[in-house]
């Protein structure tokens, strides 16, 4: 399988893609690479297990395949799943989600984060199909209010904050492996971002977990130099 597009035919910078799905085979990746060639779409197919030995990380921890894509292509991309599926319609009888209840079916229309592209809009043919009125601007409403909700960020244990800081603390006394990995998980607190279904980016986190994210890095960063300076001295 071919693992990355020219980027340079489309003149923009590889580093710009972002995840657009993960799969548990290359098989199952192949099928989308195959779409987004045929519509003449950027992306990038990266195989973790070749970046990280799989004998340090265990097998099946990591997808084989890690499917990436310009954020502005998210849309258009699931737009064109979308006519595929409908497409097909005739195959959804025996799909595995005609076994859900028509409550169940429409939590997934309300919480599409939860589940694939694929799910979604195999969930509202199904429920069309039992003759179930959608009503497509309710959808709507619940699923625009899903993703203020998730863009307003995650809230992070205190119990695993208030490790983080005591690792940075205490644990250079045990190696500086663990200040080093408690400044770590306060920088991914502070700024990591996730993607939404159209492809925005938010802070994974709410601001009161990144305050303190900055907060371990703040005190964090000082701690370790100090650390480094005394271990250098002995």
């Amino acid at each position: 399988m071919e693992d990355i597009l020219d980027y340079e035919a489309f003149g923009k910078d590889a580093g710009e893609l972002k995840t657009y799905k993960s799969f548990g085979s290359r098989e199952e990746a192949a099928a989308y690479i195959d779409l987004l060639k045929e519509h003449n779409i950027p992306y990038s197919a990266e195989s973790p297990e070749q970046l990280l030995d799989s004998v340090i990380i265990g097998e099946g921890v990591l997808p084989k395949v890690i499917l990436k894509i310009y954020s502005g292509d998210f849309m258009r991309v699931n737009s064109i799943i979308a006519q595929q599926i409908e497409q097909s319609a005739d195959d959804l009888q025996a799909h595995h989600l005609n076994q859900l209840d028509n409550e169940e079916l429409r939590e997934i229309l309300e919480k599409p984060d939860e589940s694939s592209v694929e799910a979604v809009i195999i969930a509202k043919l199904i429920l069309k199909n039992r003759g179930i009125h959608i009503d497509e601007a309710e959808i709507k409403s619940l699923r625009d209010e899903r993703l203020r909700t998730l863009r307003s960020g995650k809230t992070a244990s205190q119990g695993v904050l208030a490790i983080c800081f005591l690792s940075i603390v205490f644990g250079a006394f045990l190696g500086l492996m663990f200040p080093v990995g408690g400044i770590g998980m306060g920088f991914y607190y502070a700024f990591d971002k996730s993607t939404d279904l159209d492809g925005n980016k938010y802070y994974t986190f709410d601001a009161a977990t990144r305050k303190n994210g900055q907060l371990i890095l703040w005190i964090g960063l000082p701690l370790m130099l100090i650390f480094i300076m005394w271990f250098a001295s002995k």
